[in-house]
């Protein structure tokens, strides 16, 4: 059974991934703050400044920015899927086993873990895999992650 400690903070990290993917998509869909036309016809037709006057005006991170740095708390629904996410990757696999073992060989953390999970499960193109450093066999990372849908969890119900 997976120490309660490590489940939280691979839980935790899962959980602001998958809030973080839905905050950010929403931020970026408002429209310009400056002429009010949504970010496709702004940035091509209106004022040509698009989503970045948001970003100046604190809803983003702007260029080279950590949305974590500016999106407010994780949601219950993100927590929620996050859980589900762990408890199905934990019935298919030992998560204590490689959770330990991915640590000790990228030297990061379980929370890292989690959202690096998280980003496979919503189909990001991020994976497990890309923390391992050069030359370690990823043989022991999960093969099958089930897929997330991130739709809605930054919205608090």
């Amino acid at each position: 059974m997976m120490n309660i400690d490590t489940r939280n903070e691979i839980e935790a990290g899962a959980a602001r991934a998958l809030f973080l993917l839905d905050y950010a998509d929403g931020v970026e869909d408002l429209p310009c703050a400056e002429c009010g036309q949504p970010e496709d016809d702004c940035r091509f037709m209106k004022c040509g400044k698009g989503p970045y006057v948001q970003r100046i005006e604190g809803e983003g991170p702007g260029a080279g920015g950590d949305w974590d740095d500016v999106a407010p708390e994780t949601t219950l629904a993100a927590k929620a899927e996050a859980r589900a996410l762990v408890f199905d990757v934990g019935e298919r696999y030992d998560l204590t086993a490689i959770v330990a073992r991915w640590v000790a060989d990228t030297r990061l953390d379980a929370e890292r873990f989690g959202h690096c999970l998280a980003m496979r499960a919503a189909g990001t193109g991020v994976g497990l895999i890309d923390d391992l450093p050069a030359g370690i066999d990823a043989a022991y990372l999960p093969r099958e992650v089930p897929s997330v849908e991130t739709y809605g969890l930054a919205e608090e119900s």
